[in-house]
């Protein structure tokens, strides 16, 4: 069970609040140019990171659209997420499409922003950490009164870290030490081992 914390818990059977996303997506832990923070909060919000206890400045003004809904269970399961992003932003589109991110840590924070105060309620939780696996291009045109407003979406596939784990990958399993062993199997088909006591 995730570390909700009792504030959080309590927010989310309240009214006046409700949940929003944070999305961590490194490309270079080194390098801040490749790092990409988005919430789905339309103003930039500064949150403390679960996982790393450091504080951080989420962007938000539309750029996350939103986290496929996931379910976890008791049984170990490969756990897949879409994260759509807006591609208005020449900046966020070319951080996806220009980069190398297919394999970048992407991690996913969930907390609650009460309506009534104007704030979060307490420091987001963990929800989902995994890899980035693939992303699509969505388009949408309106030729009606509005035949300028046209709308690009970016949906970025992930994978849980245990999907890396338990995916077969091709190669030789045996060790290179032993691998000489089996150039000798041939050998053994017409091998006739003697047996018993020598005279």
């Amino acid at each position: 069970m995730k570390d909700i914390g009792s504030l959080n818990l309590s927010a989310a059977q309240a009214a006046r609040s409700y949940p929003v996303d944070f999305v961590k997506l490194i490309i270079d832990p080194n390098d801040p140019s490749n790092q990409l923070r988005l919430t789905t909060l339309y103003f930039d919000v500064d949150i403390t990171e679960p996982d790393t206890n450091t504080s951080q400045t989420y962007n938000g003004a539309g750029h996350l659209l939103g986290v496929s809904s996931m379910r976890e269970t008791q049984e170990a399961k490969q756990i897949s997420v879409d994260v759509t992003l807006s591609g208005l932003d020449p900046t966020v589109t070319s951080y996806i499409t220009d980069t190398r991110f297919i394999g970048a840590p992407i991690t996913i924070y969930r907390g609650f922003f009460d309506d009534t105060a104007g704030g979060m309620v307490a420091d987001p939780f963990l929800l989902w950490d995994g890899l980035a696996n693939d992303y699509s291009l969505s388009f949408a045109h309106d030729f009606g009164a509005d035949a300028d407003d046209q709308e690009v979406a970016i949906t970025v596939s992930c994978q849980s870290m245990l999907t890396s784990i338990l995916e077969t990958q091709n190669g030789r399993y045996t060790s290179p030490q032993t691998s000489n062993f089996f150039e000798f199997t041939p050998s053994l088909v017409s091998f006739n081992p003697q047996f018993g006591a020598e005279d």
